[in-house]
């Protein structure tokens, strides 16, 4: 599915596992799409952080569905021993499910990895229920351009080299292209905003530095070779201006409905 890193490759494995959602995600996310009691899709889910946050929401099910075993093997050991919790090995654009199942459908993180959007949210909107919610989330080009800083990291790597800046630029969309597909694909949209959201606390520059070569939860920086990868774990750590520094992502959130 995604060109920029092998989902399947062993050595990947792990790389989404680790962290918790931020309380205030999951705040966010149980009043926008109330899924108390609800069965939910979580498309694209990696190692389940978000499936597990989900859970903890008191769903009726929620169903995390990934297209790599290797990634639903870390999203079954994450959460283990968590009640309202299944997981299904299958792709997003296909998920198989029969019509009108789900009363929620979820895609953090998905849609930059597609090629195209219109068969995803075609067949998200398939397995909806009618009035049914799919919460879209992912950085827009816009988001990722944001400047560097040491709550915004990611723009150190864009500004230490113009390949990672031109990848991002290529597979990130604008939210105005995000809202046509949703249109086309023949939901309503309900709620288009910006959210700011805790990805981790670094303590100390070595915390960040082997953040950055283990490219762990970064599939940008899978577009690098080792020697370089190690180079750009220097120039951003040089660069951060205080320790601990608390690394916030800003994210474009989409709400559409059935």
């Amino acid at each position: 599915m995604s060109k920029y890193i092998d989902f399947h490759d062993p050595h990947n494995r792990d790389t989404y596992v680790g962290r918790s959602a931020d309380p205030a995600w999951s705040a966010l996310f149980a009043r926008l799409m109330r899924p108390e009691g609800r069965l939910v899709a979580d498309l694209g889910c990696g190692g389940g952080i978000y499936t597990k946050a989900i859970a903890g929401m008191a769903p009726q099910l929620v169903v995390g569905v990934d297209s790599s075993h290797l990634s639903l093997e870390s999203a079954r050991s994450y959460c283990q021993g968590v009640d309202r919790v299944s997981f299904l090995l299958t792709d997003a654009e296909a998920v198989g499910a029969a019509d009108d199942v789900f009363d929620g459908v979820v895609e953090r993180a998905l849609i930059h990895h597609l090629t195209t959007l219109y068969r995803n949210f075609r067949e998200a909107r398939r397995i909806l229920k009618p009035a049914g919610l799919l919460w879209v989330q992912d950085r827009t080009v816009d988001d990722v351009l944001l400047p560097p800083s040491a709550e915004h990291i990611r723009g150190y790597y864009l500004a230490f080299d113009e390949r990672l800046r031109a990848t991002e630029i290529e597979r990130r969309r604008r939210e105005p292209d995000v809202t046509a597909a949703l249109l086309e694909a023949g939901f309503r949209l309900v709620n288009s905003s910006k959210v700011c959201e805790l990805r981790k606390v670094f303590r100390e520059p070595g915390e960040l530095y082997e953040e950055i070569v283990l490219r762990r939860g970064r599939s940008l920086l899978h577009a690098l070779d080792d020697r370089r990868i190690r180079q750009l774990a220097d120039y951003v750590v040089e660069r951060i201006p205080r320790w601990p520094a608390v690394e916030r992502d800003t994210w474009t959130v989409w709400i559409a409905e059935k």
